[in-house]
């Protein structure tokens, strides 16, 4: 928090951090700020014209115009643009990323973020999405410290029951979206609660669970469950519900 502060502009927090030589990181509530979000491409949009004309939504698209028109409700937030338009916007710089979200989408009330001293790009340990298969093979998988408590374990063991998706972003609200794992994936995740585990046990587990490849008949192979492992992991990561760590 600054002394005085009366707000401030996403171009006026970077000058700050240039003038103070620090650097940007992050926003805290990072999934909050994704400025293709605010759009729709091209494809999306054809695919949703041509369900909208089907014939078997006709009936009810005519009752929603209808709706529509008496409550003079706008039918797109914002224009279609282009996928080559969505992919500039995804490679600009993350300044122009944030301040063309806050100018077209001013939700937060609060700029949160992280920043720390300038490093050098090697000083920095690569990504788990970056590893190579070597640190996979060493990796070590634990819950975020506040998920490590018996309400959340009860909780999760119920849905896990019940055959419900695991609602973490409910019990540890990290970020404002909904965060969920699905059953088939909770299931591996179990043993995270007796500790830390190598991400190695949960592909037993999972080798265990789920022996036959459904769609197949077949004997599930290794790369068939890490495709399937490795994306809802990688996306807990992100969100610092799990966390990895690899030699």
């Amino acid at each position: 928090m600054l002394q005085g502060d009366r707000g401030f502009t996403i171009p006026q927090v970077f000058r700050l951090l240039e003038v103070a030589e620090l650097e940007y990181l992050q926003m805290l509530d990072w999934p909050s700020w994704q400025i293709s979000d605010l759009f729709v491409s091209a494809d999306r949009s054809q695919d949703a014209d041509r369900s909208r004309n089907s014939p078997s939504s006709n009936s009810s698209n005519s009752s929603k115009t209808l709706e529509n028109a008496e409550t003079s409700e706008p039918a797109e937030t914002w224009e279609t643009l282009s996928d080559q338009f969505l992919l500039g916007l995804e490679n600009s710089d993350p300044e122009t990323q944030l301040h063309l979200y806050d100018l077209l989408n001013p939700i937060h009330r609060l700029l949160d973020f992280w920043c720390g001293h300038p490093l050098n790009a090697t000083s920095f340990p690569p990504s788990p999405e970056d590893w190579t298969p070597e640190q996979y093979q060493n990796a070590i998988v634990m819950w975020h410290p506040l998920l490590c408590n018996d309400f959340v374990f009860q909780q999760f063991v119920t849905d896990l029951q019940n055959l419900k998706p695991f609602a973490i972003s409910t019990l540890l609200p990290i970020v404002s979206s909904d965060v969920q794992i699905q059953p088939h994936v909770a299931a591996c995740l179990l043993p995270l609660f007796e500790g830390k585990q190598p991400l190695s046990r949960l592909i037993d587990r999972y080798f265990q669970l789920y022996p036959v490849n459904p769609f197949t008949n077949e004997p599930n192979s290794l790369e068939a469950v890490l495709s399937c492992l490795l994306p809802s992991l990688l996306d807990l990561e992100k969100f610092t519900y799990i966390l990895l760590q690899t030699t």
